[in-house]
């Protein structure tokens, strides 16, 4: 779907309408596309304007804008007035907006100043009205309906209208197959029901720990989900608990204390479901390491001597799968991280070195074979081997990208001597 045309029009388009258009761009060119015009033009844009910002933002619209009249620009979607108190401009057709915002023209930089913010916060309120139908109750925000169409990425304000939003209703971003990543605000309390069901393609959850109900199959069908991203603030960590009861697949965990970061893998798990006939007795079975490790989450944190100690047991279970990455992430981010721990996942690791590469090339993961290697590769034969792997199984860009990290890591010194 085309991106909407927005138009902030005034009667000269040298000062109001060209500070909205800038910060339109700057603000929100993924939601719609922002010009501005008058019904007359200046020789130029008004010069303290330009001055104010480009000391706020770096922006300079005397090399991006210019003085335009209503013919010089598209038809718009949105047609929204500066404001009438040096005259309503006449566009021909109503306008959809009026932001009455006084002229800054010949006052001092404190009054532009307040303009440029009146005009960014309105901004926001037109870009998040695009993009969501909402309720406010008591200061508080409720996302009823998702709008965007065809944008990969959804970042949910923190705040709408000046007040926090901190509910996402019922089906309110259902069927959205577009979206791959979706980051949540940081004072949201609680999801409804189905509310991103049949996302099928979203891939990464970014969220705050402050989220306490999530209702069911909030995010039934979203069997992509690999990444989730949370940033602790309130102590709490019933909102990873929740996601991991709807979701059985493998999932990269990033959790953020303050400065310090932790990334846990875990492992993907199955229930089959076999039959003892004459016994007529339905028995459960469990694939995969995966719910033993879930039961790691606290609801107050991850318990991470639980989560060290199940990795000798069930290592041997997901070998070929999940194993390697439980002790790549945990030696990377080693927070909570004891030696004895570190020590049996390095010789993990160091003992499959060979066989995790050839997984990673022939995945074309090779952002993550070059950390590998930062952090297995001991020795210059350690990578020639590897390189050989690559070479017999013909992997051609592999085999470059390793040449480049071999010659980077291990480059010839130079000789150096010393005269007297």
């Amino acid at each position: 779907m085309k991106k909407p045309i927005v138009a902030f029009i005034c009667v000269h388009n040298s000062c109001r309408s060209q500070i909205a258009e800038a910060l339109g761009k700057h603000l929100a060119a993924d939601v719609f596309d922002s010009y501005s015009a008058g019904t007359e033009t200046k020789p130029e844009i008004n010069q303290d304007a330009v001055r104010i910002m480009k000391k706020l933002y770096d922006i300079d619209m005397n090399r991006t804008q210019y003085s335009k009249l209503l013919s010089d620009i598209p038809d718009p979607d949105i047609a929204i007035s500066m404001g009438c108190n040096v005259g309503c401009p006449f566009i021909g057709r109503a306008f959809d907006d009026n932001w009455g915002l006084p002229d800054p023209t010949g006052q001092s930089d404190e009054e532009f100043k307040a303009v440029i913010k009146q005009i960014e916060t309105k901004i926001l309120q037109l870009k998040n009205m695009i993009l969501f139908e909402y309720e406010i109750t008591e200061d508080q925000c409720k996302i009823t309906k998702y709008l965007g169409e065809d944008r990969q990425a959804c970042e949910v304000p923190d705040e709408i209208e000046g007040c926090a939003v901190t509910s996402i209703a019922k089906y309110a971003f259902s069927e959205h197959r577009e979206l791959l990543s979706v980051s949540l605000p940081k004072q949201l309390s609680d999801i409804g029901a189905h509310a991103f069901y049949n996302c099928r393609n979203l891939r990464h959850i970014t969220l705050y720990d402050g989220l306490r109900d999530m209702g069911d199959g909030a995010f039934k069908n979203c069997d992509k989900v690999s990444e989730i991203e949370i940033i602790r603030d309130s102590g709490s960590m019933k909102c990873l608990k929740a996601l991991m009861e709807e979701m059985n697949q493998e999932m990269r965990v990033t959790i953020h204390y303050g400065e310090e970061t932790s990334v846990l893998v875990f492992p993907y798990y199955l229930y089959e479901y076999e039959e003892n006939t004459p016994g007529r007795i339905i028995n459960q079975v469990t694939i995969g390491s995966g719910v033993h490790y879930r039961e790691c989450i606290g609801g107050e944190d991850i318990n991470y001597v639980q989560y060290d100690r199940i990795f000798d047991v069930e290592k041997n279970i997901d070998v070929n799968e999940s194993a390697w990455k439980v002790a790549y992430w945990r030696l990377r981010f080693p927070y909570a991280l004891s030696d004895k721990d570190a020590q049996s996942y390095g010789r993990y690791l160091s003992e499959r070195k060979y066989d995790i590469a050839e997984v990673l090339i022939k995945k074309e993961m090779y952002d993550e074979l070059v950390m590998f290697l930062d952090m297995m590769a001991e020795t210059r034969d350690d990578v020639e081997t590897i390189i050989e792997g690559a070479r017999s199984n013909n992997r051609i860009k592999a085999v470059g990208i390793l040449l480049e990290y071999e010659k980077k890591r291990w480059q010839a010194k130079k000789k150096s001597y010393d005269f007297e």
